[in-house]
């Protein structure tokens, strides 16, 4: 998943490997929402990147974030609540805000992340609808900033292997592709 983070990043470094070296630091991210998925994939991979660090985070539980604060020594400044997104802007730790809340939420923070000059790293779906989704990339266009979505089945390796069998004709010409992949969520929590 933060690979995924990490290549979507790649054009705020203008997609070498050499322009990456000459960075003055790593990619700031704050993430929005500090679930589940959050805390136990996402935040752990940032110390195993190259070009990518957890710089901020966004919340609406403050317990939660004197935790993540005192884990991953995140200093206040970088701490902000739903409501005081636009702050961000003030802000130069932050590059990229890694919206990690209900689908339904997604739009409004994504307008609030651009808007506050923020590029901004949604995770799937994207939005509840074509409508919204369409919102979201007009508020990153008006406001100059990159949008990307965090689906990692573009560089799952078993992907990747059925993309190539069936561009290479391996069982004849392909009429439909029926497959299927789930997993328990859960039940449902608020906050984050």
């Amino acid at each position: 998943m933060l690979q995924a983070a990490s290549t979507a990043a790649a054009p705020l470094i203008t997609g070498t490997r050499a322009s990456a070296q000459l960075l003055p630091r790593k990619i700031g991210f704050a993430l929005c929402g500090l679930g589940s998925l959050s805390e136990h994939q996402i935040a752990p991979e940032f110390a195993k990147t190259a070009h990518c660090r957890l710089a901020g985070v966004i919340t609406g539980t403050p317990e939660k974030a004197q935790g993540w604060q005192a884990r991953y020594g995140i200093p206040e400044r970088n701490v902000y609540t739903y409501d005081t997104m636009e702050r961000m802007a003030e802000n130069p730790d932050i590059d990229v805000v890694y919206i990690v809340t209900p689908n339904a939420e997604h739009p409004e923070q994504t307008a609030r992340a651009a808007r506050a000059g923020k590029h901004v790293f949604c995770e799937k779906p994207m939005a509840v609808s074509v409508g919204k989704c369409e919102e979201m990339i007009a508020a990153c266009k008006a406001a100059k900033r990159l949008l990307g979505i965090a689906y990692r089945c573009r560089y799952d390796p078993n992907q990747l292997e059925c993309i190539r069998i069936a561009r290479a004709g391996e069982f004849g010409a392909i009429r439909t592709i029926d497959a299927g992949f789930g997993i328990s969520v859960g039940r449902p929590v608020s906050g984050g």
